[in-house]
């Protein structure tokens, strides 16, 4: 009867650990991310993808943010003229710079002075490819040239987040 009860108290114990483990390997939907949205995407020649530029629960609110993303400009063509269409996460007024130079496309955006700091989820714009040869090629926000700043001008961390890239295929 005692070994029995020991017994169950052991398989009782080793179920709350699995049931623990598996809990924690789980991604937290509360986590920082910058995700490009669709994560895949095929296309013909010479029609066009467009991927959001997505953040997710930020917390440290931020007065500006530079980046740069990088894609195959062999497989793809972006314009940067008509490339980009901003996004509501900071808001209508804001200050806007897109460039594009050997498969890497500069993007700065800021609030317009007097406007309040940005924080939370949303998106901050759109890139508009166009498919120009076969192929497939990842579209991938560059970690070390990803850049915040606050109403000072000052480079501010926002902490430890993910950065999911995009993946496109063009097909003939």
């Amino acid at each position: 009867m005692i070994k029995s009860g020991i017994y169950l108290n052991l398989r009782i114990a080793v179920l709350f650990i699995c049931l623990l483990i598996i809990s924690c390997d789980e991604e937290s939907d509360d986590s920082l991310a910058f995700k490009l949205d669709p994560e895949f995407q095929t296309i013909s020649i010479n029609n066009e993808a467009s991927i959001s530029l997505d953040v997710q629960n930020l917390s440290q609110p931020i007065f500006a943010m530079s980046m740069q993303v990088n894609y195959s400009s062999s497989i793809l063509s972006f314009n940067d003229l008509t490339g980009f269409s901003v996004g509501g996460f900071f808001g209508s007024q804001n200050v806007v710079f897109v460039g594009e130079e050997n498969s890497t496309i500069y993007i700065a955006m800021s609030i317009q002075q007097g406007n309040s700091e940005v924080d939370g989820s949303g998106t901050i714009g759109t890139l508009i490819f166009k498919g120009s040869s076969t192929g497939t090629t990842e579209i991938e926000i560059s970690l070390s040239d990803l850049h915040f700043f606050d109403s000072g001008g000052n480079e501010i961390s926002v902490g430890d987040f993910d950065i999911v890239p995009a993946m496109i295929t063009v097909t003939s």
